[in-house]
């Protein structure tokens, strides 16, 4: 109901409306799996991971009813894309839900190049690898949690493999959207 309410509301055009889609499921997995793990692990739910967790839950459940009113969803894109970056960093360095966590980070760059293209997408990739990359190496000298060597090289390989298949695609639907155009 609300998809169908935004995409006809604000007359949007195809890719804006497909951005749109992907983001609002991207917002309500991300929603309810931290509303789901923090439950089964709620007697193990540090207090802070909870206030995170809430914060970015809100952020998210602005962003969908900001869908239904700016027509522009850039920043939009932008703000969420920043808060799910935040927790799943956050997650990475706390090692939340008995470290699980950190394999929903596999799924950013995914959703980074489609809601904001290849080149800005890549920046914003480039950025967040380097953060996790430095909470998988060096998080456990700051309180965080420690990696061991398999789990750092299988998360690399595995997360810039992903990054690499999300930019091809990006290319790609890039090149079928300008011979469709033109």
């Amino acid at each position: 109901m609300l998809l169908k309410r935004i995409i006809e509301k604000l007359k949007l055009e195809e890719m804006e409306k497909r951005r749109r889609i992907i983001l609002i499921i991207g917002i309500t997995m991300t929603i309810f799996l931290i509303v789901f793990l923090d439950f089964i692990h709620y007697g193990r739910v540090e207090q802070i991971e909870l206030i995170v967790a809430g914060i970015t839950i809100t952020v998210l459940l602005v962003v969908l009813i900001l869908l239904q009113y700016v027509k522009k969803g850039l920043w939009i894109f932008r703000t969420s894309i920043f808060s799910i970056g935040i927790l799943f960093l956050y997650y990475t360095f706390t090692s939340a839900n008995d470290g699980y966590s950190i394999i929903w980070s596999l799924t950013f760059p995914v959703f980074v190049f489609f809601l904001l293209g290849k080149s800005e997408g890549l920046v914003w990739l480039t950025v967040f690898a380097i953060c996790i990359f430095f909470l998988l190496f060096t998080g456990h000298l700051f309180g965080g949690t420690w990696f061991g060597p398999r789990i750092q090289t299988r998360y690399i390989v595995t997360f810039l493999s992903i990054s690499i298949l999300s930019y091809g695609i990006e290319s790609m639907r890039l090149r079928f959207e300008k011979k469709a155009t033109s």
